[in-house]
């Protein structure tokens, strides 16, 4: 077993600025998730996305 770094564990670092930015251009009012939590939120489902609907 490897111990490098996935894909997504390389990638995740270089776009998080970009990710937030895109959040916060894209919340409308009431919205009840932080720019950062929508980030991690949408980390988590590409993370573990089988690449099924």
């Amino acid at each position: 077993m490897s111990n490098s770094p996935s894909p997504t564990d390389e990638v995740f670092p270089l776009v998080y600025g970009e990710l937030q930015r895109l959040a916060r251009s894209v919340r409308g009012a009431g919205e009840t998730l932080n720019t950062t939590a929508l980030v991690h939120e949408a980390d988590l489902k590409l993370v573990w996305s089988d690449g099924t609907e």
